[in-house]
């Protein structure tokens, strides 16, 4: 338990920065696919709690999330979606804890047209609350409070006993403050961040990013401090 020294903690917590740009920008190659951000129907990786922004320029392709890869308007995924259908304009999905492991985008005219969202993580507590035992799932919650002016607390939950690292980063990518490698144990764990840096002074206000990593695993969530 060495390693958790300089912490304020109730049990163990994890999260983890996003990889990937929360902004795309979607527009075709005749009828034949997609381009994401220049790449031809690219599977994406979407985090649970986080809201990804898809702004189409594709008159006569209709964009929308969908939970099958299918041509029609049938098997939306609306939960969290605004602007499904848009040929011109801004598609917003926020990605609910719920949201299941795998859905699509895809053109509700044109069959290859349309690509995978790999739904990873879980950014919050899982439906009907912080579970008291082990979850199925590894998840992390969301910073409370937030905006924070002294710090935060951090709960989250590991199915099975993980080697995990948390950390804290600025703006820039900067580490501000950590926890080093160590074991913990299954269960549902929460660890509180005082608002200091490692060298003991205040974090000036702005937004974070905090950063767990259980094993393989990574989860990450937003924080703003406002002093």
């Amino acid at each position: 338990m060495k390693a958790l020294a300089g912490l304020l903690l109730t049990s163990v917590v994890l999260v983890a920065l996003p990889e990937q740009a929360t902004a795309f920008t979607v527009t075709n190659s005749g009828l034949t696919a997609y381009l994401v951000d220049g790449a031809s129907n690219p599977t994406l990786n979407l985090v649970r709690g986080q809201t990804y922004t898809f702004n189409v320029s594709a008159i006569g392709h209709p964009f929308y999330i969908k939970t099958t890869a299918t041509t029609g308007t049938l098997d939306q995924y609306t939960n969290g979606v605004t602007g499904q259908g848009v040929t011109s304009g801004t598609l917003t999905f926020v990605v609910p804890t719920d949201a299941p492991n795998q859905l699509f985008y895809h053109c509700s005219l044109h069959a290859t047209m349309g690509g995978t969202l790999n739904i990873t993580g879980i950014v919050g507590v899982p439906p009907g609350g912080t579970p008291q035992g082990a979850p199925a799932d590894l998840w992390l919650g969301l910073a409370t409070p937030n905006p924070a002016r002294d710090g935060a607390r951090f709960s989250f939950g590991l199915p099975r006993g993980s080697s995990i690292g948390f950390s804290v980063f600025d703006m820039g990518g900067r580490r501000v403050w950590g926890l080093k490698q160590g074991v913990m144990p299954a269960g549902v764990h929460s660890i509180a961040w005082n608002g200091l840096d490692e060298a003991g002074h205040p974090a000036p206000s702005g937004l974070y990013f905090f950063l767990l990593r259980a094993d393989d695993r990574a989860l990450s969530g937003r924080l703003v401090l406002a002093r």
